[in-house]
């Protein structure tokens, strides 16, 4: 994605700078302005990085019925929300809402609507920094059991 494309999104570093090995500076280089971390690693190969952990503030792993899985109604209804990089999308389960209607509420939130103490959704961060994901296990209904499906979130 083009430095034009980044506009207005949300930032999130997603490596230890390979030029400067982590460690911040006054005079920063052109990866990562001096601050040790980076989501500039184009041209460097994977092993050359070291990936920088997940916050604690994310989801572990995308629920079952994650907003950002194949076939799942906010996907299907074309609800841009679960895909909007200029904020955070956060997970239902992870805290802090209340279903009111069939629509999901949260119990406090700042004067622009963003929830306090939800958790960002894992599928919204997956989608935000490029990390791989399990698309190919669709959306499941609540209640479903589904086998083997690593990095889900159990309930």
């Amino acid at each position: 994605m083009g430095e034009r494309d980044k506009r207005g999104r949300v930032w999130a570093a997603t490596a230890v700078c390979p030029c400067c090995e982590g460690r911040p500076s006054e005079i920063g280089c052109l990866h990562c302005h001096g601050q040790g971390i980076t989501d500039d690693v184009a041209g460097w190969e994977p092993h050359e990085l070291e990936e920088l952990p997940r916050p604690k503030a994310v989801m572990p792993g995308r629920c079952g019925d994650c907003a950002t899985r194949f076939g799942s109604p906010e996907e299907e209804g074309g609800d841009p929300a679960c895909r909007d990089l200029t904020r955070p999308f956060f997970c239902h389960w992870g805290g802090g809402f209340r279903e009111v209607e069939g629509r999901y509420v949260p119990v406090a939130q700042m004067p622009d609507g963003t929830p306090v103490g939800a958790l960002v959704c894992a599928g919204w961060w997956n989608y935000l920094t490029g990390r791989q994901h399990d698309d190919d296990r669709g959306y499941q209904e609540p209640g479903e059991q589904r086998a083997g499906a690593e990095g889900d979130v159990p309930r």
